[in-house]
């Protein structure tokens, strides 16, 4: 998700993809819906959270449009605090139904991954479940294998709340940069030092399995 990510947001700059839309049409439709928000703040703020926790809880590969989103209406810190507790609670829903309704693993499952899994989280199940939340994969992987193999409710709570702390905010933080271009309506200063920074980050996250799958 983050490498598709990446490579729309280069292709799209390299491509002058602004010339293809107004940012006149799309700062006047976004002013119709900040006044929208603001005059409604509680009631977005909860449907938006319903909304996420549900994408989470299904597994609908949303979750970094919805951040950005956040970031667009609500603002980075109050975005970020949706995004972090939404995520956390979607997950813990989705762990729970799991852990509650699936049967006891053998250490000798028919499936690897689920085994290979099993063998890493006996051994350290707080770092390795920490770890599945920084590194870019699908976000409902953790919630199932954590689930199937019965992990500690506090344990899968707190890893999963502190770990997806940092892309969380990056990409909340992409929805605050794409909302000032908007208000200023212009993209010449879109790609900052902290645009770049951010990217390069994220680009490091997305590089980490690969250069360490084999050693997993």
């Amino acid at each position: 998700m983050i490498i598709f990510l990446l490579s729309g947001l280069i292709l799209f700059f390299i491509l002058n993809g602004s010339k293809y839309f107004s940012l006149e049409n799309l700062g006047s439709t976004y002013k119709h819906i900040d006044v929208y928000v603001r005059s409604n703040y509680i009631f977005s703020s909860i449907g938006f959270t319903v909304i996420y926790i549900t994408t989470v809880f299904f597994s609908i590969p949303v979750k970094p449009l919805l951040k950005m989103i956040a970031g667009l209406l609500f603002g980075l810190w109050l975005g970020f605090i949706i995004c972090l507790i939404s995520a956390t609670i979607g997950a813990m829903l989705a762990f729970l139904f799991i852990k509650y309704s699936w049967g006891e693993v053998s250490s000798k499952s028919k499936y690897k991954v689920v085994s290979k899994f099993k063998s890493l989280v006996e051994s350290n199940p707080i770092a390795i479940l920490f770890v599945s939340r920084l590194l870019p994969i699908p976000f409902f992987v953790p919630n199932i294998l954590a689930g199937i193999l019965k992990i500690k409710n506090s344990i899968f709570f707190f890893t999963t709340l502190i770990g997806i702390v940092p892309v969380t905010f990056i990409y909340v933080w992409f929805g605050t940069h794409v909302k000032k271009a908007i208000i200023e309506g212009s993209v010449d200063n879109f790609i900052d030092t902290k645009f770049i920074l951010a990217i390069s980050i994220l680009g490091i996250m997305a590089l980490v399995p690969i250069l360490f799958r084999k050693k997993l």
